[in-house]
């Protein structure tokens, strides 16, 4: 884990896992607010 290069590999991973939870919360949050706006009509 001392090896630089790992370290970098290792972020670059993690900061594409919280990119993805990003991206799944966006669809989740905009899949509701179509639901909410179908309920208000």
């Amino acid at each position: 884990m001392n090896d630089p290069l790992s370290m970098k590999d290792f972020k670059e991973l993690v900061y594409k896992g919280l990119d993805l939870k990003r991206n799944v919360q966006k669809s989740f949050n905009e899949e509701e607010i179509e639901e909410n706006n179908k309920q208000l009509k």
